[in-house]
């Protein structure tokens, strides 16, 4: 690429330190370092076109080209974690060149960098990357004239910036870390931090069986393998907008009128399971037509940890429902009876407004969404739908 890689610089000046402490070369330490400083200064210089870290604060924010051979923008734990453990690697073979100044510059650089990755990067689980991706603005440094960089990463139709890793939990946030502990350097990342973000690493990317993740880009394992994917979005955060589609980035919807003769504890042995395997191969999962889910969703549906949207019909317990989604993220996806559209030519209006101020009322601390649906004829009246959509908005 002729650009250069953030990862593989720093990862250069660690490994300067690691062959130094295996060989003990002092001569041909002293013939690379002139190198290292470069490499190291080009960092904060005004001639990097990619404007890296030009306010010397410890973190990278500028157009990071890396291993996966696509860019970055804005701080992240990956890249700045090389970074930081690379003035501590270069700190360390400056005084035993007999440059303390220099190795001073390196450890105040990375004791300011650590201290700001530590608190403004780490999320409460992991170390996430920092970044508006709605503002197309923090593309116009990189923009040569050509509008090449906007063609590449940004994406007109969600208004946001292509291949970022943003709230994602990405399997090399604490590298820089597996660095510093193998040279016996100080740490980059706090120990608790660590120590979570890598249990939230294996909590979210490993995948025990390849053959049920869909995988659009190099494939490195498959089938019956085992593997850590790069990046996971988690059952806690927003989809991303941009990106392969595939269909843990994707909604998924199921439903399961047929057993609504069986009873609950039927449900739960001999339908749900089969549920939740359907709702884990996607990012988010909506449940729900006809069926009444208030006798599942204590026991089933609220176990469900990426259920976004639930089905309430008009056989559904409103009550019970508004009580149990209250304050919660999963909408109350409200489907009225269409009986008020689809049976008379004409509207009850005073019948439909009281049915639906009834739902209105039981919501006011839900999240709540009205669909029209089953609705097949309107008796050659469409005034009624539109009539009854002034209704609805008038008491919202």
């Amino acid at each position: 690429h002729f650009r250069s890689c953030v990862d593989g610089q720093f990862g250069s000046v660690i490994r300067t330190y690691r062959e130094y402490m295996l060989s003990g070369d002092l001569d041909w330490l002293k013939g690379i370092w002139p190198q290292v400083k470069r490499s190291i200064a080009f960092t904060w210089s005004a001639e990097n076109p990619d404007r890296w870290d030009l306010d010397r604060d410890g973190l990278i924010e500028g157009r990071q080209h890396h291993t996966l051979d696509v860019e970055l923008f804005g701080p992240n734990s990956w890249l700045s974690g090389m970074y930081l453990t690379g003035l501590q690697a270069a700190a360390r073979l400056a005084r035993i060149l007999g440059e303390p100044e220099t190795a001073l510059e390196y450890e105040e650089m990375f004791r300011r960098g650590r201290e700001k990755l530590n608190e403004t990067l780490f999320n409460g689980s992991y170390f996430v990357q920092r970044l508006d991706l709605t503002d197309r603005g923090q593309l116009a440094p990189y923009d040569d004239g050509t509008g090449e960089i906007y063609d590449a990463y940004w994406d007109d139709e969600t208004g946001e910036i292509r291949h970022q890793i943003g709230e994602g939990c990405e399997i090399d946030q604490v590298l820089g870390q597996w660095h510093a502990d193998l040279l016996g350097l100080d740490r980059t990342f706090d120990r608790d931090k660590t120590a979570s973000a890598l249990r939230a690493i294996y909590r979210n990317n490993y995948i025990p069986l390849l053959r049920e993740y869909a995988n659009p880009c190099r494939i490195y394992g498959l089938n019956d393998e085992a593997g850590t994917v790069i990046c996971s979005y988690c059952f806690n955060r927003e989809l991303p907008a941009s990106g392969p589609v595939v269909s843990t980035q994707t909604w998924g919807h199921s439903n399961s009128q047929e057993s609504v003769g069986i009873s609950p504890e039927q449900y739960a042995e001999f339908v749900f399971p089969y549920i939740q395997e359907i709702a884990k191969e996607f990012g988010l999962f909506y449940y729900g037509c006809c069926e009444p889910v208030d006798p599942i969703w204590d026991d089933c549906l609220s176990k469900l940890p990426n259920l976004r949207k639930v089905s309430i019909s008009a056989w559904c317990d409103e009550e019970k429902m508004a009580e149990r989604l209250t304050k919660a993220p999963v909408i109350y996806s409200r489907k009225p009876s269409p009986n008020y559209l689809g049976v008379d030519h004409v509207l009850d209006e005073e019948a439909f407004r009281a049915y639906i101020k009834r739902t209105i009322d039981l919501t006011r601390d839900c999240h709540v969404e009205i669909i029209f649906r089953d609705i097949y004829t309107l008796h050659g009246n469409p005034a009624k739908a539109r009539r009854a959509v002034e209704i609805v908005r008038s008491l919202l």
